[in-house]
C-alpha cells in the first residue's frame, strides 16, 4: 500500500448552512429562449433554483481578493498545474450543492418578462432594431444554502474553519450572483440570522459521538436542528463588502416618472409605469434605466472639459462596454465589466394617474389619425423624498469620484432627467438629501426649508476640480495615451 499517504486520510467534515433571499430581481439565464430572449434556469416544475457552480464561482471570487487564505485557497478550491508532464494537481475540498428555492413549484408567479432597448451612448436614443427581453425572479424568494468542507489529516483545521466562517461573511455582505449585478440585479441577503456552521472533528476526544452525529445528520437528510453550530473565532476574518466610494441619495420626483413596462391587457394603457409582478401598487426603477441617464450625462462631461479620447477611456473603465463585431453578433465580442454599480429602487408616496395624448402633425398642426397614446406614469403626492438612488464605485481614480460628484449635481439641481418621455418633462428630480461616502469618511448633502447645506466638506473640497495635469498614478494604459 505505497500508494497510501497518512496525510490525506478524512478527520472531519465542516457544514455550512444558510438560508438567503433575492432582495432584487434576479436573472440567471438558462441558455433558452422559449419564454424570451434569456429565460432564467429553473427546475421542471418551474421552481426557481441556483446552481452550485453559480454560488461556487462567486464565492471563490472573493476568496482571491484576500491573502489570508493564500495558503489554504489551491486545496479548498482544487487546483491545476500548468505543466502538463507534472500530475502533481489538489481536488477541491468544498462542495456547494445547488441552493432550492422554498416555492416548492409554485414560483411560476415569481417570473416575469421584462423589456429592454439598447440606447445609442452617442445620441441617448434607442438603437433601430435593439428591442430584446429578458425573464426575471422577483425578489423575495428564499433559497436554502448547503455547502460542506472535507478537512484531511495534514490541513490546519482552524485555518479551514475561519474559510468557513469567511464563506458566510460573503454570503452576509454585498452578495450578487447572476447578470446585470452592476446594474442592481441578483442583490442577495442572508435570513434572519441563519448562517450557521457545523464542525464533525473526527479526532476529539470523544470522537465516537462526532462520528455518530456525522452519520445521523446524513440519514435526516441534511436535518440540523438538533446540533449545536460552532461559535464565531475570535480572530474571525470579515469580508469587506463596502464600496471605497458609494453614493446613498433621496430625490423628491418633481412631477411625473415613467420607466415604461407593457401590460397584456387589451384595455390597459400602452405603456405604464414598471412595478412587481406580485406588487402592481409598488413601483420600482431598475438600476439600468438610471445607469444609461448617468453615463450619457458623465460622457458629455468628461467629452466637453477633456476630449472625445479621454472620454472614451474614463467612460470604458468605469461603465464597461461591449465591443460588437461588424455583424453584430455579442458571442464574438469582446467585453469588459464595468466598475459601478447602481442599486435597483423602489418608488414611495406616489399615484398611478393615466395621461392621454395625441401626435401633433409637425406640418399641419392638425392631429393624427389612430395617433391616441395613453400612459400611466407615477406621479408624486407630497412634498416628501420618494425616491431613493445608490451607487458605488470600488478603487475609484480621483477623476472618476470628481465626475460622479459632477452627476450627482446635475440629478440634484433637476437639470439631468431619467426613464422615458423626458422630451416632455418626465423623470425630473429635485434632490433633498445625500450621504457620500469616500474611503470611510463621510459627507452630507441636505436641502430643505433652511436652504442647502453640506456637513462634511472636508471630505469632498479634494474632489472640486480634475487631478492636477491628469495625476498619472489614477489613471489606467489607455487614460494616459488618450490623455
Amino acid at each position: 500500500m505505497s500508494w497510501y499517504n497518512e496525510k490525506d486520510r478524512v478527520i472531519g467534515k465542516i457544514i455550512i448552512r444558510a438560508q438567503i433571499k433575492n432582495v432584487s430581481s434576479l436573472i440567471l439565464g438558462s441558455g433558452e429562449d422559449a419564454m424570451s430572449d434569456v429565460d432564467c434556469v429553473k427546475l421542471a416544475n418551474n421552481q426557481a433554483y441556483i446552481p452550485g457552480s453559480v454560488l461556487t464561482g462567486c464565492i471563490w471570487r472573493k476568496f482571491e481578493e484576500i491573502n489570508e487564505f493564500k495558503e489554504i485557497i489551491g486545496n479548498l478550491w482544487g487546483t491545476k498545474n500548468a505543466k502538463e508532464n507534472d500530475p502533481i494537481s489538489s481536488q477541491s475540498h468544498i462542495m456547494i450543492e445547488d441552493s432550492i428555492s422554498n416555492g416548492n413549484g409554485n414560483d411560476t408567479a415569481h417570473f416575469t418578462v421584462k423589456d429592454a432597448v439598447k440606447i445609442l451612448h452617442d445620441t441617448n436614443q434607442a438603437k433601430e432594431g435593439g428591442k430584446f427581453d429578458y425573464e426575471i425572479l422577483e425578489p423575495e424568494v428564499t433559497f436554502d444554502i448547503k455547502a460542506e468542507i472535507t478537512l484531511r489529516k495534514g490541513f490546519d483545521k482552524d485555518k479551514y474553519l475561519k474559510a468557513a466562517f469567511y464563506i458566510l461573511s460573503i454570503l452576509e455582505n454585498d452578495f450578487h450572483i447572476g447578470a446585470k449585478t452592476n446594474s442592481g440585479f441578483g442583490k442577495m441577503e442572508v435570513k434572519d440570522d441563519s448562517g450557521k456552521v457545523f464542525f464533525f472533528d473526527f479526532e476529539e476526544k470523544l470522537a465516537g459521538n462526532k462520528v455518530d452525529s456525522w452519520f445521523e445528520y446524513l440519514e435526516a437528510d441534511g436535518d440540523v436542528s438538533k446540533l449545536i453550530s460552532e461559535p464565531s473565532p475570535t480572530d474571525k476574518i470579515h469580508f469587506k463588502g463596502k464600496a471605497d466610494f458609494s453614493v446613498d441619495a433621496k430625490f423628491k420626483i418633481k412631477s411625473s416618472l415613467l420607466s415604461r413596462s407593457y401590460l397584456v391587457d387589451a384595455d390597459a394603457p400602452d405603456h405604464v409605469h414598471t412595478h412587481r409582478n406580485e406588487k402592481p401598487d409598488q413601483p420600482i426603477l431598475y438600476g439600468s434605466s438610471i445607469k444609461g441617464a448617468i453615463r450619457h450625462r458623465a460622457y458629455k462631461i468628461l467629452n466637453t472639459l477633456k476630449g472625445e479620447d479621454y472620454a472614451n477611456c474614463v467612460i470604458d473603465e468605469l461603465f464597461g462596454y461591449v465591443r460588437e463585431n461588424k455583424n453584430g453578433i455579442n458571442g464574438d465580442s469582446k467585453a469588459k465589466k464595468g466598475k459601478i454599480r447602481i442599486e435597483e429602487s423602489t418608488i414611495n408616496d406616489v399615484v398611478h394617474t393615466e395621461q392621454t395624448r395625441i401626435k401633433i402633425d409637425r406640418f399641419t398642426g392638425g392631429t393624427i389619425d389612430g395617433a391616441l397614446i395613453q400612459s400611466r406614469p407615477v406621479w408624486s403626492k407630497g412634498d416628501e423624498p420618494n425616491l431613493t438612488i445608490k451607487w458605488s464605485i470600488n478603487n475609484p481614480s480621483h477623476d472618476e469620484i470628481t465626475l460622479i460628484l459632477m452627476v450627482l449635481k446635475d440629478l440634484w439641481t433637476a437639470d439631468l432627467a431619467i426613464g422615458g418621455d423626458k422630451a416632455i418633462g418626465r423623470g425630473v428630480l429635485e434632490g433633498r438629501e445625500a450621504t457620500i461616502i469616500i474611503d470611510g469618511e463621510s459627507a452630507t448633502l441636505t436641502d430643505g426649508e433652511n436652504g442647502f447645506a453640506i456637513d462634511g466638506w472636508e471630505v469632498l473640497k479634494l474632489y472640486n476640480e480634475w487631478s492636477k495635469e491628469n495625476k498619472k498614478d489614477d489613471m489606467t494604459k489607455d487614460q494616459k495615451d488618450a490623455a
